[in-house]
């Protein structure tokens, strides 16, 4: 009941931040389940339960057009990362619009699962390529976005155009978390136990 009802941030809060804060696991602390001595015991926010993350954008000072961004990502926000994706487009980018009952990592649902699976049995070893990827992945998309911010307004099909941005946008994601995933596996196999 001591708790106050509203926080007001000391900075005006960036998708980033919103993006840390889910994928806390009390990191640096004792209820750190990747070792701390009382992991475990407090439930974080970032959980393998996690099914996606969205970050609805409205943009201030941007044309209406291109104003509206919805930053997604699939699996346990450990592991994943955001992309900013334009609302104002005709269609989805079929590795973030195509998950079937079928495991494909081709697609981003399969493919942050799979991080996610082997990453948290090596945390300690991936953390680091883990955040490179995260970091990656948001400064491409937003490299991408401002681009496309600045050439929108010539198009004639604003629509189409965004689309291919969108379309550009999950390429780039797929193709470096499909690294990050030859890196998971490099590491799960130094690790296994049938060694000798």
């Amino acid at each position: 009941m001591d708790l106050p009802f509203i926080c007001h941030p000391k900075h005006r809060l960036a998708v980033e931040d919103i993006k840390q804060a889910m994928s806390s696991h009390y990191q640096g602390t004792p209820y750190d389940p990747y070792g701390g001595e009382k992991g475990g015991q407090v439930r974080s926010i970032a959980l393998n339960r996690n099914l996606e993350l969205h970050v609805l954008e409205i943009r201030a000072g941007m044309a209406p057009e291109v104003a509206a961004v919805h930053w997604l990502t699939f699996g346990p926000n450990t592991f994943n990362a955001l992309v900013p994706f334009y609302a104002n487009v005709t269609d989805t980018p079929s590795a973030y619009r195509d998950t079937s009952g079928q495991y494909d990592p081709t697609k981003a649902y399969w493919l942050a699962h799979t991080l996610a699976a082997i990453g948290d049995h090596h945390y300690r070893a991936l953390a680091p390529k883990v955040e490179a990827y995260e970091q990656t992945v948001t400064a491409l998309g937003r490299q991408l976005q401002a681009a496309a911010d600045a050439k929108a307004a010539g198009e004639a099909d604003l629509h189409a155009f965004l689309t291919q941005v969108n379309e550009q946008m999950a390429k780039a994601a797929v193709e470096e978390g499909t690294k990050l995933l030859g890196d998971c596996v490099k590491e799960a196999f130094l690790n296994e136990h049938l060694q000798f």
